[in-house]
């Protein structure tokens, strides 16, 4: 079994909690991430040691009640650990890849330092458009991506891979809400969207759009998987 493989069927259905300001994480992509707060050094070990799975929920913009741990979105990121490397003072940095958006049902007891919650995983819905009409639109989004990075990567090269046929239209909408520095609701919204039919019609308007000015959210491109 691969370090990227990931059986929705041996899920367990509990996830260990990674909110990252600001991040909103996708499936099929890879993120590198710094762990360096002790909670956060637990739940690394533990999850370790366990399924190497971790969960990267969006926080809520609504506001905390006394007491209360930050709220946050209902449908979250289901990543898994890919590599890790411990640096000094017990920090490590981790490479995780995106494999399943996730409905967050209830957090559990804080047994733990970290937050934890039971989970089901959400599989995408496919529209009923497909072959041809799927391949159009994949390559209407890539090309249109493409464009509006003209200027921000230097070398495109790397999505060419993208307009294989082998790569799913679900790969292709993912990679793209993740890179592009788009407004944190349109992601929370993309995120919760199961119909990847859906989604691609969303950032087809968001790509056309001649008065959007987007550009990569990170310095480069991030890793995609198809797993």
């Amino acid at each position: 079994m691969n370090e990227l493989s990931f059986e929705p069927n041996d899920f367990s259905g509990c996830v260990r909690l990674f909110p990252i300001p600001q991040l909103v994480m996708f499936p099929h992509v890879m993120q590198s991430l710094h762990v360096f707060e002790p909670r956060y050094r637990a739940l690394l070990s533990d999850s370790l040691g366990d399924d190497k799975l971790i969960a990267i929920p969006v926080l809520s913009t609504e506001v905390a009640t006394a007491g209360s741990s930050p709220p946050l979105e209902p449908v979250a990121c289901l990543t898994k650990i890919i590599s890790h490397q411990q640096i000094a003072d017990g920090r490590s940095s981790i490479l995780v890849a995106g494999v399943a958006r996730i409905q967050l049902s209830h957090e559990l007891p804080p047994w733990e330092m970290y937050r934890q919650a039971r989970a089901e995983i959400l599989p995408d819905r496919c529209s009923d458009a497909g072959g041809e009409e799927a391949d159009a639109t994949r390559a209407v989004l890539v090309t249109a991506f493409k464009n509006k990075l003209v200027g921000h990567v230097e070398d495109l090269a790397c999505l060419d891979g993208l307009l294989d046929r082998e790569v799913s239209l679900s790969v292709v909408t993912d990679l793209i809400a993740h890179t592009l520095e788009l407004d944190w609701g349109v992601k929370v919204q993309l995120l919760a969207e199961l119909d990847v039919g859906q989604r691609a019609a969303k950032l087809q308007e968001i790509l056309v759009d001649p008065n959007a000015s987007l550009m990569a959210a990170h310095e480069y491109l991030p890793s995609f998987s198809a797993n």
